[in-house]
C-alpha cells in the first residue's frame, strides 16, 4: 500500500495506551530531518510541554507509522502482548493455558458426587477449546499486525465493509483487532479459510478434531444437552483423548506457518 508511513509532529507526542505499536519513533527531530514524513497536526497543548499529540483509545494511530516529534515522544505504556507476541511464544501461552484442565482434572477426583465430577469435566473440555481458540486468534494477531498488507487483505477477507468500512485508517485497525479478539474461530471452515487467507497454507482438520468442535459448541449453546434432552457425559479418559487431539492439532499449525 503506497499510503505514507512516516510522521512528524510539530511538538510532542505522549502515548497513554498499550494498543499502540510503531515502527520506529524518536524526538529531538526537525521537520528537515524527516522530508518525506507527513505532518500529524497536536491535539493537546500544556503549559509545561506545550502542544503535542496524544494518542489513546479514543485517538489511536496506524501501528504500521514511523512517529517522529519536535520536542518529547513519551509513553508510559508497554506494547500489549499482542504487538510482540512470536508464533512460538503462542504455543506456549497454549500451554500454560491446559494446566487449568490439569487442576479440574484433579479436583474431580476429590469429588464422590457424579453430578459434580461431570460438571467439572465439562469444564474441563471448555477449557481445552477455549485454550485452542485463544492460540488461533494469537496466531492471527502476531500475523496481521506485523504487515500491513496482509492485515487489511485479512480484514477484506473476513470484515463486512458496513462493519469496518475498511478505509485504510487507525480506527480501521483497532476496530479489526477488536473484531479479532472477540471473534470465535471454533469452526472448520473459518480455520482453514482463516490460514488459506494469511499464510496461503492447506490445514487439514480431521474428524476428531470436528467432534470435539460440534461438543464445544453443544457445552457453551445448551449447556450439553444433545437433541433427545440428554446431556453429554465426558470420563476422564475423554479429556485425555482431548488434550492429545488439540496439542496434535497445534503442533501441525505451527509446522505449516514455519515453514
Amino acid at each position: 500500500m503506497a499510503e505514507n508511513n512516516k510522521f512528524w509532529v510539530d511538538g510532542g507526542i505522549l502515548v497513554t495506551t498499550p494498543y499502540f505499536r510503531y515502527e520506529n519513533a524518536g524526538a529531538g527531530y526537525g521537520k528537515c530531518a524527516i522530508p518525506d514524513a507527513e505532518t500529524l497536526a497536536t491535539n493537546r497543548k500544556s503549559k509545561e510541554e506545550g502542544k503535542f499529540l496524544l494518542i489513546d483509545d479514543s485517538n489511536p494511530q496506524s501501528i504500521f507509522g514511523e512517529y517522529y516529534a519536535r520536542t518529547f515522544f513519551t509513553t508510559g505504556y508497554c506494547w500489549a502482548s499482542m504487538f510482540s507476541k512470536s508464533f512460538e511464544d503462542c504455543r506456549e501461552e497454549f500451554q500454560h493455558k491446559l494446566k487449568d484442565v490439569d487442576t479440574l482434572v484433579l479436583l474431580s477426583d476429590t469429588v464422590d458426587t457424579m453430578a459434580v465430577k461431570n460438571l467439572l469435566l465439562r469444564h474441563s473440555i471448555l477449557s481445552i477449546m477455549s485454550a485452542l481458540d485463544t492460540f488461533i486468534a494469537d496466531i492471527v494477531l502476531t500475523r496481521i499486525t506485523h504487515d500491513k498488507d496482509l492485515f487489511y487483505k485479512y480484514a477484506l477477507s473476513f470484515f463486512p465493509k458496513s462493519d469496518t468500512a475498511l478505509e485504510i485508517s487507525p480506527k480501521t485497525e483497532q476496530k479489526v483487532i477488536d473484531g479479532v479478539l472477540r471473534r470465535s474461530f471454533m469452526s472448520k471452515q473459518t480455520i482453514k479459510e482463516t490460514f488459506q487467507v494469511l499464510f496461503n497454507k492447506e490445514l487439514d482438520i480431521d474428524s476428531d478434531l470436528k467432534d470435539l468442535i460440534s461438543s464445544r459448541h453443544l457445552l457453551v449453546h445448551r449447556r450439553g444437552r444433545k437433541k433427545d434432552g440428554s446431556y453429554v457425559v465426558f470420563t476422564r479418559t475423554d479429556v485425555s483423548n482431548a488434550v492429545t487431539i488439540v496439542k496434535g492439532f497445534v503442533d501441525r499449525v505451527m509446522e505449516v506457518i514455519i515453514q
